[in-house]
C-alpha cells in the first residue's frame, strides 16, 4: 500500500490577517468604548453661569473646591423636585438666581427646614424671597468698597465688599421686616429706600440669607474684599450643600432624567454593540476586483453618436454651449487666464491679445445658432479664434 501523498501549505501573512480581522475588528470597538466610557463622563463641561463645575470666569467652581477642601460635601442638582427631596436639616441649600423659579418651586424651598443661601438678585422679581425685595440701585456705584455695617457672622467675617447695583432692603413701605439683619449698604433705589448687598434671617427657624450680586461668588471676582469670606461663611456652616442653578424651564412633576451621566457611555456601548453584530452577522466582501467589459466603444464611436443624438434632438444651443465652454477653457489655458476667473477676465486677456470685444463676444457669448448652417459656421469660426491666438 502506498502513502498518501501530503502536501504542507504554509499560511501567508495575508492569509493570517484575514483569519484575525474579526478578533481584531472586535478588539478595537471594545478599546473604543472603554476610551469612551473614560472619557465622555469627564467631557461633560458645564457653562452656566455660577455651575459648580463651570471653571470659566463666570462660574462658581473656585468657591466649591474651597468648601470641598474644608470637608463640606457639596451636591449638583438640575431640578427641584430633587432638591426639595434630598434636603434637610444639616444641609444647606444654594439657589442661584431664584427668580428663575416657579411659584410653586419658591414655596417648596421657602418651606424647608433647611438653611437657605439665595444667590444673585440681577433678574429678580416677585416674591422669590421671602419678607424682602430685590431692585437695582439708583445712585451709581462709587466703586470703593463697603463695610458691613451689621453683626451677622458672615457679614463681620467679610469686613468689606466690593461697590455694587444690585441690592435687597425694605419693601415699598419703607419697613425694614425686623427678622432680616441687613448688611453692606450699597446706596437707594428709584425711591429713595436703602438697599444692601447681604441680609441674614435673624428670627426663629431655619437660616436664610441673601447674596444680592451674584459676582461675589464668581470665579473671576471671588478674591475681591470680603467676597470669599462672606460666601465661605454663609454657605459653608453644614457639612453638606445642595447646589441649584434655578432654570425657567423646571418644576416640580418628576420626569426621567435625559442628561444623567449614564447616558451618554450607554448610548456609546449600544452603538458598538450594534457594529459588533453588523460585523459578525454581515457579509463579507473581498477586495476589489476589476471587471473587464463585455465591448470595447472607441472614444471616437462615443463622440459621434453623442452629435447624433443632439443633431436628432435639434439641440443646436446645447451643442453650442458646450462648443464655447471648451473653446473658452482652452483659450484661458493658452492666455493664462485662471480656470475660476469670470468672462470679464477672459474678454480683457483677448482684448490685450488682440482680439476685437464685439468679436469675441459674439463668437463665446453670443446667441445661440438657429440653423445647422449656423452651427458649422461657429466651430469654423471658433476653431480660427484658437488658431489666432495660439499662433498656428
Amino acid at each position: 500500500m502506498r502513502a498518501a501523498d501530503v502536501s504542507i501549505v504554509t499560511p501567508t501573512a495575508r492569509t493570517l490577517l484575514g483569519r484575525a480581522r474579526a478578533g481584531l475588528a472586535i478588539a478595537a470597538i471594545v478599546v473604543a468604548a472603554s476610551l469612551a466610557l473614560l472619557v465622555l463622563p469627564q467631557a461633560s463641561y458645564d457653562d452656566r453661569v455660577l455651575g459648580a463645575d463651570n471653571r470659566g470666569p463666570e462660574g462658581s467652581r473656585a468657591l466649591v473646591s474651597v468648601l470641598e477642601d474644608h470637608g463640606v460635601d457639596v451636591e449638583v442638582l438640575d431640578d427641584a423636585a430633587a432638591v426639595v427631596d434630598r434636603a434637610d436639616e444639616a444641609t444647606t441649600v444654594v439657589v442661584a438666581f431664584p427668580s428663575r423659579m416657579s411659584l410653586e418651586i419658591a414655596d417648596a424651598i421657602a418651606g424647608l427646614d433647611s438653611p437657605v443661601v439665595y444667590i444673585g438678585t440681577e433678574q429678580l422679581y416677585g416674591d422669590a424671597i421671602p419678607g424682602l425685595r430685590a431692585d437695582i440701585l439708583f445712585d451709581e456705584e462709587s466703586g470703593a468698597p463697603v463695610g458691613a455695617s451689621c453683626d451677622a457672622p458672615a457679614a463681620r467675617a467679610a469686613r468689606t465688599l466690593p461697590a455694587s447695583t444690585y441690592g435687597v432692603g425694605p419693601d415699598a413701605r419703607g419697613l425694614v421686616d425686623s427678622h432680616w439683619d441687613l448688611c453692606f449698604p450699597q446706596g437707594t433705589d428709584v425711591d429713595g429706600l436703602a438697599m444692601y448687598g447681604y441680609a441674614q434671617s435673624t428670627g426663629a427657624g431655619p437660616s436664610r440669607a441673601v447674596i444680592a450680586d451674584s459676582a461675589i461668588v464668581r470665579n473671576r471676582s471671588i478674591l475681591d474684599e470680603g467676597s470669599a469670606a462672606l460666601a465661605l461663611h454663609a454657605i459653608g456652616g453644614t457639612d453638606r450643600v445642595i447646589w441649584y442653578v434655578a432654570d425657567f424651564s423646571d418644576s416640580l412633576s418628576e420626569a426621567a432624567d435625559v442628561d444623567a451621566p449614564w447616558t451618554i457611555p450607554l448610548l456609546v456601548l449600544g452603538s458598538a454593540g450594534l457594529i459588533l453584530i453588523g460585523a459578525a452577522r454581515g457579509r463579507r466582501l473581498g477586495r476589489l476586483v476589476p471587471e473587464e467589459l463585455p465591448a470595447h466603444v472607441p472614444a471616437a464611436e462615443t463622440l459621434i453618436g453623442k452629435a447624433r443624438l443632439l443633431r436628432r434632438a435639434k439641440a443646436r444651443g446645447r451643442a453650442a454651449d458646450s462648443l464655447r465652454a471648451s473653446c473658452a477653457e482652452r483659450l484661458a489655458r493658452s492666455l493664462g487666464v485662471a480656470p475660476s476667473a469670470d468672462a470679464n477676465a477672459l474678454a480683457g486677456a483677448l482684448a490685450r491679445a488682440g482680439v476685437e470685444p464685439s468679436r469675441a463676444h459674439a463668437l463665446l457669448w453670443g446667441p445661440a445658432p438657429t440653423t445647422d448652417r449656423d452651427l458649422v459656421a461657429l466651430i469654423h469660426d471658433l476653431d480660427d479664434l484658437e488658431k489666432e491666438i495660439r499662433h498656428d
